[in-house]
């Protein structure tokens, strides 16, 4: 009503105002894009409206003072003093990811999206005790949304850091968890695969590894890790096929020519076994230069 009265007397008011107004309808969420309700960020463009308000605003509100210039200088100093203090303050927060989420999960409440990446972090850290801890915290909070997705994204992320403590049954459960929540999750097949394989269960691992290649026949790792299983089951001639596979689209992985060499040698073909031993060879001295 204000900025209609004063539209033809001060008509910064009402251009401001509509760009206020005309840019902040699409972020308000009346059609959401997106995971993010609200961001600081969608108030960027919007607040530029207010600015010109108070671009011209301010100048003929004090255009009567008799010291005008002086209070326009020293309010200009100290805010921006302020704004200084504060950035400098709020750039410390950003000092390493740890640092950021830990600040972010202090000032804000029942986040799980915030757990889940601190917890990351830390599993790449090689703290599995603390990504635990903070999985756990974003599984507590997401069983109050209906995110299925997210849900098994955690307890997958979950699974990995009980992987990388040994851990081998409690990365099942939640492998197994995060495939009920997904089950096109080809990476959850694979890797509840590997467990089992540490586990000494190579039949159980071999069929997670067979439903990740339904999924995906493309998918690459799986062919190695069945390769392994049927290695450690005497199972030569599988164990050839799946290496060989994968050697078609990683040629220049050492760790799969050695272990075909293994497959070929206990078959009693030498002369493979000694060829792909030699590729293995060469492969390991070019790693080696490079490094």
């Amino acid at each position: 009503i204000g900025v209609l009265k004063t539209a033809r007397s001060r008509p910064y008011f009402l251009t401001g105002w509509l760009w206020y107004l005309g840019t902040l309808v699409p972020v308000i969420g009346l059609v959401q894009i997106g995971e993010h309700a609200m961001a600081d960020r969608f108030a960027y463009i919007p607040l530029i409206g207010l600015y010109c308000i108070i671009a011209w605003g301010v100048p003929e509100l004090i255009k009567k003072w008799c010291y005008k210039h002086v209070a326009l200088t020293t309010a200009a100093v100290i805010l921006i003093i302020s704004l200084a203090v504060a950035a400098r303050i709020q750039v410390g927060h950003w000092s390493d990811t740890i640092h950021l989420f830990e600040h972010s999960l202090s000032v804000t409440a029942n986040n799980y999206q915030l757990h889940n990446n601190l917890a990351n972090e830390y599993r790449l850290q090689n703290k599995p005790d603390k990504a635990i801890e903070h999985y756990q915290a974003a599984l507590k909070i997401i069983q109050h949304f209906n995110r299925s997705h997210a849900a098994a994204q955690i307890h997958y992320n979950l699974a990995l850091a009980y992987a990388s403590k040994g851990m081998f049954d409690n990365a099942i459960e939640h492998y197994r968890l995060s495939i009920m929540q997904n089950p096109n999750n080809i990476d959850a097949y694979n890797n509840i695969g590997l467990a089992y394989y540490a586990k000494g269960n190579n039949d159980t691992a071999i069929n997670y590894y067979q439903a990740a290649l339904r999924l995906n026949p493309g998918y690459v790792n799986a062919y190695y890790n069945l390769g392994l299983a049927y290695l450690a089951q005497k199972r030569f001639d599988n164990a050839i096929e799946n290496f060989t596979v994968f050697l078609q689209y990683r040629p220049d992985y050492a760790d799969a020519h050695y272990n075909i060499s293994r497959a070929y040698r206990n078959k009693g073909a030498l002369e493979k076994a000694d060829e792909h031993l030699r590729i293995t060879e060469k492969l390991n001295q070019a790693q080696a230069h490079s490094d």
